[in-house]
Formats: C-alpha cells, sequence, structure tokens
C-alpha cells in the first residue's frame, strides 16, 4: 500500500504540476474575497480530476496488467484510490481553511459553509466517477460519467420544480437535523462506491 502512494504522490509532483498550480489558483482566488467561494468548490472538483489522470496514465502504460503478479490484492489498489481521494480533499480543504483565516479574517461562517460544500461535493465526484472508471476505464468512462452527470441535474431539475410538498417539508426541518442528514447519507454513498469498485476489479479480466 505504501508503494502505490508513493507512486501515485511522485506521479502527482512530476506529471501533473500543472493541475496543481491551476488549482492553488482557484483556492487564492477564493479566498481573497468572500463573493468568490465558488472557485474553491471548482477547484476541488479539479482537484479530484487528478485521480482519475492517475489511473488513466496506469491504463495507458498497462501498469495494472502487471499489478496481478506483484504481492497485492485488487482491493488494495482500490483502496488506495479511495484514500488518496480523502486526502487530497482533506488537504486542499486544510489549505482552503488556513489561507481563509489569512485573507478573509472574521468571515467564518461564509468559509466554513464553503468548506463543508467542498468537502461534500468532493465526496459525491469521487463517489460517481471512481465505479465508472473502474468498470469501463477512464476513456469510456468519461462518456458515461456525462450521461450520469446529464441525468442528476436532470432529477434536481425536476425536483426543484415539482417536489413541492417535499421542499417544504425540508424547510420545516431543523438546519442541524438536516446538515446530519446530508452528511450521514453522503458518507454512506461514497461507502457503498467504495464497495462496488471494489467488487468490480476484483471481477475485471485485465
Amino acid at each position: 500500500m505504501k508503494g502505490l502512494f508513493y507512486k501515485d504522490v511522485l506521479m502527482l509532483t512530476r506529471s501533473f504540476r500543472a493541475y496543481l498550480a491551476m488549482t492553488l489558483f482557484f483556492i487564492i482566488l477564493a479566498t481573497i474575497r468572500p463573493d468568490n467561494s465558488f472557485w474553491a468548490v471548482y477547484g476541488t472538483f479539479f482537484f479530484v480530476t487528478l485521480v482519475s489522470s492517475l489511473m488513466a496514465v496506469d491504463e495507458q502504460s498497462r501498469w495494472l496488467s502487471y499489478c496481478d503478479i506483484l504481492p497485492l490484492k485488487r482491493r488494495d489498489i482500490i483502496n488506495e484510490r479511495y484514500l488518496l481521494s480523502l486526502i487530497l480533499t482533506a488537504a486542499l480543504v486544510v489549505l482552503f481553511l488556513i489561507l481563509s483565516l489569512i485573507f478573509r479574517h472574521a468571515d467564518m461562517p461564509t468559509v466554513l459553509v464553503t468548506a463543508g460544500m467542498m468537502v461534500a461535493l468532493s465526496l459525491l465526484a469521487i463517489s460517481v466517477s471512481m465505479p465508472i472508471n473502474v468498470k469501463f476505464g477512464t476513456a469510456k468512462g468519461q462518456m458515461v460519467r456525462m450521461t450520469v452527470i446529464i441525468v442528476m441535474v436532470a432529477c434536481g431539475m425536476f425536483i426543484i420544480n415539482y417536489a413541492g410538498p417535499i421542499t417544504a417539508i425540508l424547510l420545516q426541518v431543523k438546519a442541524s437535523v438536516l446538515l446530519f442528514g446530508l452528511a450521514a447519507f453522503i458518507i454512506l454513498i461514497f461507502a457503498l462506491s467504495w464497495l462496488l469498485s471494489i467488487r468490480i476489479y476484483e471481477k475485471k479480466n485485465l
């Protein structure tokens, strides 16, 4: 497992410096002014795509085909991908919080809300993209991801436009209860995605 982390970190720092620089730019832009929180969320999505980029490099080099002869279980490879995604997300959020303390000073409510959105959207993006990448590969998976995103957006628009009673009920729920419920839902989706990716990869022919 340590060797997998070392390989991916080495690739990130050597082959994806431009991506890291762009992510840092988005985070700095988001912390300069309170009304630029959008850039923090955008930077999070941009950062999460690094894991997909690493998977694409592994596919192109056919590195995964050689993993079966190494003293590694297939689930170890998936575990490393998910753990790496969590570590990258945590590092990005910590960086955002530190820079926000420097540039925003007393605007902590907005900072905390933005940080929560960064974590939530990052986990959801990983939960959707990882099983698709494992099942179809990064090339074919890109089209599948776009289809899934379109369906999700369509469902969201339908709920917003036609689910008035549901919206009214949600508005009556206490903010703390609603936030706890959303956090539990996101964690559940992430855990199920993790297990699904392991199951798919263990049965996949490389």
